[in-house]
Order: C-alpha cells, then structure tokens, then sequence
C-alpha cells in the first residue's frame, strides 16, 4: 500500500512538472528589432544640408517608442574623441528618426545608427561618400 501512494505522489509530481514546461514553450518569442539607415539626397555633396534617417521596425510593425536613438558620426580616420554622437528627432508622419547634418568636407563618412528599444540593441553602420 505504503508503494503504490509513493508512485501515485511521484507520477502526480512529474505530471505537475511537464505542464510548466508546455506553458514555457508556447510563449511568443519577440521579434528583433530591424534598422535601415538612409540619406536624403542620396548623392551628397559638401556644404549641402542632407538628412541622415533611421526606420526602426519589429516585424511588419514600425517603432515609433525607442527608448534611446542617437547617430554617431565621424569622417574616415578620426579619432574617437571626434566622432559626434547626436540624438534622432522622431519623424512621426515617416515613422523615421533623423538628424539634419552639413559636411564641410569631402571625403568618406561612417554613421552608427544606435538604437535601444523593446529592451533590445541594435547599432548598424552605414558609409557614407561625400564628393565634389
């Protein structure tokens, strides 16, 4: 008697654990969050006033609640200290962050497009070539 109420406890015991691991399963895996960066003009020229843009989305669905969108910026070869890290406006109409930037020089230019939203990061690179 005294076996067979130790195998029912330990058959209810293990039946109670495998349903935790179901519920743990199922549940919905977030997508990442996606970035493009873009140039308007794209062909970029010195002295012009260009805009730098940045499209956050999540799956099919565009993020307009990041909780922090900055873009670093430096001409090819610059030391760290002189890469300018400027904060992206939110474009609501375009679902857009951007910042409005005028490069004095020509030459090749990188940006990191940083981006913490959903409790995620993601920090693309782009290039970008300013010629006369």
């Amino acid at each position: 008697m005294k076996k067979l109420i130790i195998l029912l406890f330990l058959i209810l015991t293990l039946a109670g654990c495998s349903n935790k691991n179901e519920t743990q399963s199922k549940e919905k895996i977030p997508e990442l969050i996606e970035v493009s960066v873009e140039t308007v003009p794209a062909d970029l020229k010195p002295n012009d006033e260009i805009m730098i843009q940045a499209k956050i989305t999540q799956g099919k669905e565009v993020v307009t609640d990041a909780d922090d969108m900055k873009f670093e910026i430096w001409k090819e070869g610059a030391p760290d200290q002189e890469h300018e890290k400027i904060k992206g406006e939110l474009n609501k109409e375009e679902g857009t962050y951007f910042v409005k930037k005028t490069f004095n020089e020509p030459g090749l230019y990188y940006v990191i497009a940083h981006v913490t939203a959903r409790g995620m990061h993601n920090m693309p690179q782009v290039e970008l070539e300013v010629a006369e």
